[in-house]
């Protein structure tokens, strides 16, 4: 389980690098370049949080050796209003394939 420990290290058009690691069994996650590369091929489950401020529309993508997977859009439609989404991706991971999650305005 990892956060950010700021929203000034959301820097857009590249991996997030959480910077708050609370578990890393097997330390699979890398927090110097956001990547959790796998050790095993298998079945992972990925899920991500994620909170939009009033005036800002990030997207952001969970992404597969850099393959876009799955995606979080806010909505233009309550511009003036916060809100938060959730993301569960459940993804097929080759060992040493790295999966991580990118920030796009």
């Amino acid at each position: 389980m990892a956060a950010l420990s700021a929203d000034d290290n959301m820097a857009t058009d590249h991996p997030l690098v959480f910077d708050q690691v609370e578990i890393n069994l097997g330390g699979a996650y890398n927090s110097s370049n956001g990547r959790f590369t796998s050790p095993l091929t298998g079945i992972y489950q990925f899920t991500f949080y994620a909170r939009r401020y009033a005036d800002s529309w990030p997207a952001y993508y969970l992404r597969l050796n850099g393959v876009r997977m799955a995606v979080i859009f806010h909505s233009y439609y309550y511009s003036s209003l916060s809100s938060s989404h959730s993301l569960s991706q459940l993804l097929c991971v080759n060992a040493s394939h790295y999966v991580d999650v990118q920030a796009e305005d």
